[in-house]
């Protein structure tokens, strides 16, 4: 993790940004990383939680990867190169591994990294709903049938974080 030269500016009121506290000294900013990118995380999360059974040190990439793709931390930038557009599900687990040794090393715990990168897979599903309610609302299916949505969301709800504060971030 690196400082920013200039501190990012988040215009009050933006839906698009949180903020995770773990404590009143320790908070951190996110951004929805946008439509293509947040379905891609919800798809890859899903095919992480099929292999991993559950066993938390194999969530720990998809839990990198949530935080990696959304941070924008006002004061600080990660380290670890974005991954392209084109990457691979391999690929974006070296960089979801990466991110989470990165924070790591800044001092979190494996439990606060499990309950920030769950308050931010919460933040994209919910953000993703409002992709959901404008297909409704649009009627962007083929022939207004249900089958053209099949697998754009999950099926489950994410679990809700214990003692996590989110919250919108203003400027």
């Amino acid at each position: 993790m690196k400082p920013r030269t200039t501190a990012l500016h988040v215009p009050d009121g933006d839906q698009r940004y949180w903020v995770v506290e773990l404590s009143e000294e320790r908070e951190y900013h996110f951004v929805f990383p946008g439509w293509a990118r947040a379905l891609l995380l919800v798809q890859e999360m899903q095919a992480g939680r099929s292999f991993a059974d559950g066993a938390g040190v194999k969530l720990l990439p998809w839990w990198g990867l949530y935080m990696g793709l959304c941070w924008s931390h006002r004061g600080i930038l990660l380290s670890t190169p974005l991954p392209s557009w084109t990457a691979s599900a391999d690929d974006l687990r070296a960089y979801g591994a990466a991110v989470a040794d990165e924070l790591y090393e800044h001092g979190l715990k494996l439990a606060e990294v499990a309950e920030v990168a769950v308050a931010c897979e919460v933040a994209v599903l919910e953000r993703l709903g409002y992709l959901e309610a404008a297909q409704e609302d649009a009627d962007f299916t083929d022939g207004g049938t249900e089958s053209a949505r099949e697998g754009l969301l999950p099926e489950t709800s994410p679990a809700t974080p214990g003692a996590l504060t989110t919250s919108p971030l203003s400027g």
